[in-house]
């Protein structure tokens, strides 16, 4: 599992530094504005790779970073597209079907559908309260799609309703310890996906 952690760490580190740059007073909003919505849509598609990789490797057996063997669940070691088509069959889904990974509720379900052995380790770290993934699915989705689901979604688990207020809401001010709400996720990301992978 070291090559997701690596993954999302220099993911996780990118994003950092790109919200950074946009402090410099140079930059014109517009592109403020379009740079900050890329992060947060880069964010949760990152952190939808990490935890699928994480679930398929456990599936297909891996070493952790911390050294434990995880034994492979499946027969036969399966690339993405088979592992896809494994969880379809398993949990009897249309063929159109994807897990929506940045739901912990989804993954512990394909976890443990594919029967990895640390399917119950996985549930206990995704299963933890975290803000971080919900609000960041909230805002990507509306930021991608701008229809009134996703802005009556983001309406009522954020309290914002327009491209600008989610933006403000996101990166502007101190969320928690001083750190803005972008900065809180990177960190809280960093610290479920290193408890993800020992």
């Amino acid at each position: 599992m070291q090559r997701p952690l690596r993954q999302i760490r220099t993911d996780l580190r990118l994003l950092s530094r790109l919200e950074a740059s946009l402090h410099r007073a140079e930059i014109p909003e517009s592109v403020r504005q379009a740079t900050r919505s890329h992060a947060v849509v880069r964010l949760h598609d990152d952190w939808c790779r990490f935890i699928r990789a994480v679930v398929y490797s456990s599936a297909n057996g891996c070493t952790t970073v911390s050294g434990t063997r995880i034994e492979p669940s499946l027969p036969t070691r399966l690339r993405d597209r088979a592992m896809l088509d494994e969880l379809r069959r398993r949990l009897h889904r249309r063929s159109s079907w994807h897990p929506t990974w940045s739901i912990p509720r989804v993954a512990i379900e394909c976890a443990n559908s594919l029967g990895a052995s640390n399917a119950s380790a996985l549930a206990v770290v995704l299963g933890a309260t975290m803000t971080a993934p919900g609000e960041m699915r909230l805002a990507r989705n509306f930021l991608v799609h701008r229809e009134m689901n996703t802005a009556t979604a983001l309406t009522t688990g954020l309290g914002v309703s327009s491209t600008s207020e989610v933006l403000d809401l996101v990166f502007g001010a101190p969320y928690r310890a001083g750190a803005t709400r972008f900065e809180y996720w990177l960190a809280e990301l960093e610290l479920v996906a290193e408890a993800l992978v020992q």
